[in-house]
C-alpha cells in the first residue's frame, strides 16, 4: 500500500473511495493500514492537530516532508521495518523533542531521543524540537548532512574526540546555538554546515581540521572569532580571522567582526 500527498489520492482496498491526508486529522495509521509499506512525499504535511502517529512494522519507506509542519508532535516512534527514509520528513516539527526506533530495526538505532545508524557511528537526526544541550557519545564519527537542521531551541553541542566530519547543512538554522565543541579529532566541515547559526560568537578549530566547505559559516552574523589550534597544518587564525597556515591567504573573515582587519 502507498499513501501519498500533494493531493494525489490513496485508493482504499475496495477501490471505491479516495483519501487525501495533507492538512487533515488522521486516526491510528497502524489500525487503518495494517500492511502499509510506503508513505509518500508530503502525505501528512500540515496535519497540525495530530499529536501522535502509530506506524505499523510493515512500513519500509517514508518520503520527503511526509510529516512536515505537524506542529503538535512532541515525540515520534519509528517502526522496526523502516529502512528507507528522508529526514526532511520532520521539517517544521518544532515541538518534536524525541525520536525513537524499534530495537530490531536493521539500519537505525536511537539513543537519547536521536537517531543514529545501527553501529552508532553516524548521527542521522536530532529532532527539531530538541531543547538546550546535546552531548554526543564517544564512538560517533560523523554528523550526517542536515542532522541538526532547524533545531531552533538548541543552545549547545559537544562532539566527541572521535568525530571526524560534519555534513552539509548539518546545523543550518540553529538560530540560538551559542556553543559548539568540535572535539579534537574533527577533520572536515561540510558546505553551509553552520548556515544561519546567528548566535555563535566564537569557534575553536582543532589541530586535525583540513577542510572547510563553501559557505560553512554564512549567516553567522554574531560570529566574531575563530581560534585555530597552533598545531593545525592547514589553517591559522590571526586576531580572530581565519587564514591558511602561512597567513598568506584569507580563508574566512567572521561575519560578526567589527572595526578594522589588519
Amino acid at each position: 500500500m502507498l499513501l501519498s500527498g500533494h493531493g494525489r489520492p490513496w485508493r482504499w482496498p475496495d477501490q471505491s473511495r479516495f483519501v487525501r491526508f495533507s492538512g487533515l486529522p488522521v486516526p491510528h495509521i497502524d489500525r487503518l493500514f495494517p500492511v502499509l509499506i510506503t508513505i509518500g512525499d508530503n502525505t501528512f504535511s500540515y496535519c497540525s492537530s495530530m499529536a501522535s502517529f502509530d506506524l505499523p512494522d510493515s512500513l519500509t519507506s517514508v518520503g520527503q516532508y511526509a510529516f512536515s509542519y505537524c506542529i503538535s508532535l512532541t515525540q515520534f516512534a519509528l517502526p522496526n521495518g523502516l529502512i528507507n527514509l528522508k529526514w526532511s520528513m520532520f521539517t517544521g516539527c518544532y515541538r518534536l523533542g524525541s525520536l525513537t526506533i524499534g530495537s530490531e530495526n536493521p539500519v537505525y538505532a536511537s539513543v537519547d531521543g536521536m537517531i543514529f545508524n545501527k553501529g552508532l557511528t553516524t548521527l542521522m537526526k536530532c529532532p527539531t524540537g530538541r531543547i538546550g544541550y546535546v552531548d554526543l557519545p564517544t564512538g560517533v564519527l560523523e554528523i550526517a548532512p542536515y542532522a541538526f537542521q532547524g533545531c531552533r531551541s538548541l543552545r549547545s553541542v559537544d562532539l566527541p574526540d572521535t568525530a571526524r566530519s560534519i555534513g552539509d547543512y548539518a546545523f543550518d538554522g540553529c538560530y540560538i546555538l551559542v556553543s559548539v565543541d568540535l572535539g579534537n579529532g574533527m577533520e572536515v566541515i561540510g558546505d553551509y554546515a553552520f548556515y544561519n547559526c546567528d548566535s555563535l560568537t566564537r569557534l575553536e578549530l582543532p589541530a586535525g581540521l583540513t577542510s572547510i566547505g563553501h559557505g560553512s559559516f554564512r549567516g553567522c552574523h554574531d560570529l566574531a572569532t575563530f581560534d585555530v589550534d597552533p598545531d593545525n597544518q592547514v589553517f591559522a587564525s590571526h586576531d580572530g580571522v581565519l587564514y591558511d597556515k602561512e597567513n598568506s591567504a584569507l580563508s574566512v573573515c567572521p561575519e560578526g567582526r567589527a572595526g578594522h582587519v589588519d
